[in-house]
Order: C-alpha cells, then structure tokens, then sequence
C-alpha cells in the first residue's frame, strides 16, 4: 500500500505538460487578461475605469511629469505639492493620487517624448513598446518556443503591461548589462549607464563588473554615466538635479520622523495622525533648512 503511494506520488511529481499543452495554456492565460484589460477600458470614461482607478496607473505620473518638463515645470515637480498640483489639473481625475516624483533627471530624457502625445496614445506606445523591446531582448537573450512565450503571458508581465511602469524597460537594460559584459563590453555599459535612471539598480551594476573583473564594461558604464547626466544637465540645466537631491533629503527626513513617532514601545497610533504629524514635521523642519541655506548662501 506504501509502495503503491510512494510510486504515485513520484508519478505526479514527474508530471510534465507537453508543448501544445504549455502553448494552450499560456494562451488562454493571456486571452483571459486580455479580456479584463479591453474591458477595463471600453467602460473606462476619462480614462477612468469602473473600478476606479486610472487607465495605465503610475503611468499617468509618466505622462505629467513630462508635460511639466515641457512647460518649464521640471524641477518644481520635485515638490509634491506642486507634482500633485499638476495631476490633479491634467490627469485622469482621482479623489486622491498619493504620488511624488523621485526619480533622477536623467530620466527626463527617456519621457520627454511623451510630452507630445495624448494620454491614450502615449500609454499605448509606451506599454506596447515596452513589452515589444522586453521581447526581442528576451529572444535575444536565448529564450524561444515555450519558455518566451510564458514569460510573455504571465500574470507579472500583464501587471507591468496594465500599470504602465517602466519595468519591461528596466528589464531589457538589465538583460543586456549582466549578459554581455565578456562579449559586448560597450554594450553592456550602454545599458548599466543608462540604468543609472533607477539608481537603485544602475550603481549596483559597476560593483558587480568589478567583482567579475569585466574593466572595460565598468570603464564603459562609468563613462556613460557620466555623458547620460551630462546630457541632462545639458537640456534642462542644473535646477532639476539641485531639486532632486532637495527632494532625497526630505524623504530622508520623512522616514526619521516616521521611526521617532512610531518608536518607544508605545501602543499602536492612529495612521491618520501619524501621517499628519509626520508631514507637519517634515515641512517645518524642510522650510528651516532652507532658511539656513538662504542665510549660508547671502
């Protein structure tokens, strides 16, 4: 009875789905997304859907932001007041957006072409060429048949798709920064330069050439970090740059404040008032850094 349990058991952990099984699957996966998405956005009015939330999610932080870039607006968006100011009067309508924007100038110059496009179509474009790019550079990378095609239809790969985020592009960079630091060097510090745009991930990658030894990848990837940020300064000026390291320290100061009040063993504090005493804190102790800057700089 054992054996015959134990030879079961081995049977099912065996179990393999066949190609056409694996393609029919993926499939109806996909189709079944599909379907949520299209009908997410037929009902959607204001590119509002029922459920509602905004057609394209954070994109729509994207999009403004790039609007603002192309009036004038790019380094006052490091406020979030005034960041929020501009979704509130430009995009898809939302009781409350609870976004700010962090990331570095850098990234004004991969954006900047949706300041010429219309919502829906700049969502489209920036959705669809992600994920066609993220394709060809997983088929690049050696994925085919079965294995690319599940990638493709997984539920992440939908999310990414939905939401608008910028992670079918991040991908892609990453793809070629950690693949070809032996056989395309220049390539490959290409692509860790210009994910220098999400910091988190571009500084992490010069470690990783120096620990493998791949020294014309890191000189590569320095270089064009170097010229990504030079180029940013070069169209929008320094303003953005000193806005964005002025933005860093204040959620610095955000997340201590956070831990003082949230420290000492007390009981569990309203997330209302936490947030308000956080936000009051912060926006003191920002406006008397700026008063010492002012008195430093005169």
């Amino acid at each position: 009875m054992v054996t015959l349990a134990y030879e079961r058991l081995r049977a099912a952990a065996d179990f393999r789905l066949t190609a056409r099984q694996t393609r029919l699957g993926a499939g109806a996966v996909a189709c079944a997304m599909l379907a949520v998405a299209v009908i997410q956005i037929v009902m959607s009015k204001a590119y509002v859907t029922p459920a509602g939330t905004p057609v394209g999610g954070d994109f729509a932080a994207f999009w403004t932001a790039a609007k603002a870039l192309a009036a004038g607006d790019a380094a006052a968006i490091y406020d979030p007041a005034v960041f929020t100011q501009w979704l509130e009067r430009i995009a898809p309508p939302q009781d409350e957006w609870g976004l700010s924007w962090q990331y570095p100038p850098t990234y004004f110059l991969v954006i900047a072409v949706l300041s010429v496009l219309p919502y829906g179509l700049g969502y489209a474009l920036w959705s669809g060429g992600g994920f066609a790019i993220f394709a060809a550079s997983s088929w690049r990378a050696g994925l085919r048949g079965e294995a690319l095609l599940i990638m493709l239809a997984a539920p992440v790969a939908f999310q990414a798709f939905v939401t608008g985020q910028n992670g079918f592009l991040t991908a892609s960079l990453l793809l070629g920064a950690t693949l070809l630091p032996d056989k395309r060097p220049l390539l490959a510090g290409a692509c860790a330069a210009l994910l220098t745009m999400k910091p988190q991930l571009g500084l992490l990658l010069p470690l990783a050439y120096i620990a493998g030894g791949h020294w014309r990848a890191f000189g590569y990837a320095a270089t064009g970090s170097v010229l990504f940020a030079g180029a940013s300064v070069l169209f929008f000026g320094f303003a953005p740059w000193a806005a964005f390291f002025e933005s860093l320290l204040g959620a610095g100061q955000v997340g201590e404040l956070a831990a003082r009040h949230l420290d000492g063993g007390c009981a569990q504090p309203d997330a209302a008032v936490v947030r308000v005493r956080i936000v009051a804190d912060a926006e003191r102790d920002l406006a008397e850094l700026r008063k010492a800057v002012v008195v430093e700089h005169h």
